[in-house]
């Protein structure tokens, strides 16, 4: 046989789970793909995974918060809400944009409420209202602008991290602490002029959040009283210029050595930055720390890469309208096993332009990711092979 030329990767054959990486997974939902286009339903702006395997989906709704949960097999679960689908009545245009399932097994949503405020939204595990939680399942914090949350972050104590953007003059990056019974505890903090995207919390529950401030990847670690942490990068602050264009992080990955993976956009193509633990870049990755790929892609999408069982990173977005996943190796290249030359562009039978939103990792490596169809409304949740 040949070898693989310069920039490309051999296939393990032996290796591969049902079909060739980045190619959908036709055991799951119908063909791969699971589609809604119920009434009031815009979008899945967000997909994760519980810890048993079944997937949430935090949308975007009209008066009323709708939540979705599937079956592993990509159908919907009955044991949740109504058929799979979980509501609160809200009476305004609210959304979610974070799932996550906390260790006592409620299920959290962050995004907004009162069309404008921050948002969070409890259920418990069988999909109804968690009454002790905030005002009838919801907890609420009003910045005066309207306001996105993008993450819910459960500490080892039970209290939660809220992460948000405020759409104000400037735009500010928000974290709002509230306790596990939706009581806001007074912590605020604020950054100006910072789109926030990502977020993880650390096992000494110390919060990094992560976005675009300045065209520059931009990190912030916060101590558990809130405030910048001086041990990490300048005065608890970390920017990183990939490009001379705009550059953002979208996901934000904890290493198991205490660094931090940034993956995002730079100039249209992917962006890398790996940090050690103090937030100076590990000169052992890419060039210097960074990597700029020759996979083109867009993103609208917070939390939006996911590390697989080995090391390999897959991030979603959009290319020319429809939404597509890039996979990279953990040194900082493409995989090009992956897909088409490490990309993979999901063509849906829609009439209008759709987005990727929202991506996870299953036990066996497959890749889950979520879209909206932007122009009318509906959304689908695919599976693909690794």
């Amino acid at each position: 046989g040949t070898s693989p030329s310069e920039g490309e990767s051999a296939v393990d054959v032996s290796a591969l789970i049902g079909g060739p990486p980045g190619t959908l997974d036709t055991t799951f939902a119908d063909g791969g793909t699971f589609t809604y286009e119920g009434a009031n339903t815009a979008a899945a702006r967000d997909v994760a995974l519980q810890r048993d395997g079944k997937i949430l989906a935090a949308t975007a709704s009209y008066g009323v918060m709708r939540s979705m949960r599937l079956l592993p097999n990509g159908t919907f679960d009955p044991s949740f809400g109504s058929n799979g689908i979980a509501g609160i009545n809200t009476g305004d245009g609210s959304f979610g944009l974070g799932a996550t399932e906390l260790a006592d097994g409620r299920i959290m949503i962050a995004g907004t409420t009162n069309q404008d405020d921050i948002g969070v939204y409890a259920y418990t595990p069988e999909g109804e209202a968690d009454g002790t939680f905030g005002t009838l399942g919801i907890a609420s914090y009003s910045t005066g602008n309207h306001t996105e949350a993008s993450n819910v972050l459960e500490t080892t104590t039970g209290s939660l991290y809220v992460v948000a953007t405020e759409f104000g003059t400037p735009m500010k990056a928000r974290v709002v602490r509230f306790s596990a019974q939706g009581a806001h505890d007074g912590l605020v903090f604020s950054h100006d002029n910072m789109l926030v995207e990502a977020a993880v919390l650390q096992d000494d529950d110390r919060i990094v959040i992560a976005g675009g401030a300045g065209g520059d990847f931009t990190l912030i670690r916060l101590d558990t009283n809130g405030m910048p942490d001086p041990t990490f990068g300048t005065a608890g602050v970390v920017t990183t210029d990939l490009t001379d264009s705009a550059d953002a992080v979208q996901g934000l990955i904890l290493l198991s050595d205490g660094g931090l993976l940034a993956v995002g956009v730079a100039d249209g193509q992917v962006g890398m930055a790996r940090y050690l633990p103090t937030g100076a870049l590990d000169s052992n990755f890419g060039d210097g720390g960074t990597a700029v790929l020759p996979l083109s892609i867009a993103s609208r999408a917070p939390n939006a890469a996911a590390m697989d069982s080995k090391g390999r990173i897959v991030m979603v977005g959009h290319a020319n309208g429809v939404p597509a996943v890039a996979r990279m190796l953990g040194d900082g290249r493409p995989d090009y096993s992956f897909g088409t030359a490490g990309m993979m562009y999901m063509d849906m039978p829609f009439n209008d332009r759709n987005y990727g939103y929202g991506i996870a990792v299953d036990a066996d490596d497959r890749v889950i990711f979520g879209a909206v169809k932007a122009t009318s409304g509906g959304l689908f949740i695919s599976r693909l092979w690794p």
